[in-house]
């Protein structure tokens, strides 16, 4: 499991404080937040991209800088950079050889599964936003990683494509742990078991169900005060039209 203790970072201000919490084996986690409450900024911490100004992470008894921490963890970034001098085939390759159990006679396999065979050996330049995620989703797959942490990782794709991937993840559930930050209903609604609520530099875990969620997002002050702009502005609304 992924255990998180006393995790903090600040830059100008205070953006983590205090974290500890464990994500489970063998289940997707899902973390909601508003923009700006940090989720990124945790992700980023956990798989050692940002160095936290407090706290510790770990993966048993692997720290989150060693080299069999890294083996263990798949990162899939909201603004992933491809490099678009390689080819799809390339740049799986490329990245799949940094993991010693990685699947790589399935990788034609997941080229079809994802409708992207004929692009396959096409350069990254010339992929879709899209079919750029299906490539990350792709390695992070057979990468055999056991965690598998995504900022965003629907984001991009059409709703079959999202289905396909939701079930894929359940089939791999098995044997594998995921970590998501998502806004997308289906994705919450889906992973339901375990979403943890990021709010005021705070992670917890949420107990309550997908509209009960909305409803507590819905409550911070941020949307709050543009709810009641939004009513305020819908009455001067109604009034100029009579």
């Amino acid at each position: 499991m992924i255990k998180i203790e006393h995790l903090s970072k600040t830059y100008k201000r205070l953006v983590l404080n205090d974290i500890s919490v464990t994500f489970p084996e063998r289940q997707v986690s899902v973390i909601v937040g508003i923009n700006g409450s940090g989720k990124t900024t945790f992700l980023d911490c956990v798989v050692g991209l940002k160095r936290p100004s407090e706290g510790e992470i770990w993966i048993d008894s692997h720290h989150n800088q060693s080299d069999p921490f890294k083996e263990q963890v798949f990162y899939i970034p909201s603004d992933f950079y491809l490099p678009d001098y390689m080819t799809g085939n390339e740049y799986i390759q490329f990245v799949l050889a940094r993991y010693p159990n990685a699947d790589l006679d399935k990788v034609d396999s997941f080229f079809e599964l994802y409708d992207l065979k004929e692009a396959k050996n096409q350069l990254l330049e010339s992929y879709s936003f899209g079919m750029k995620k299906k490539v990350q989703i792709i390695a992070a797959v057979l990468s055999n990683a056991p965690y598998v942490l995504g900022d965003e990782v629907f984001n991009g794709l059409d709703f079959e494509t999202t289905l396909m991937t939701v079930k894929l993840f359940q089939a791999l559930l098995g044997h594998r742990s995921f970590v998501l930050i998502s806004h997308n209903m289906t994705i919450i609604n889906h992973f339901c078991d375990h979403i943890f609520l990021m709010s005021n530099g705070k992670l917890v875990p949420f107990t309550g169900d997908a509209s009960q969620l909305e409803a507590e997002v819905l409550r911070t002050e941020s949307v709050h005060d543009k709810i009641t702009f939004i009513q305020r502005y819908a009455t001067f609304d109604d009034n100029v039209s009579e």
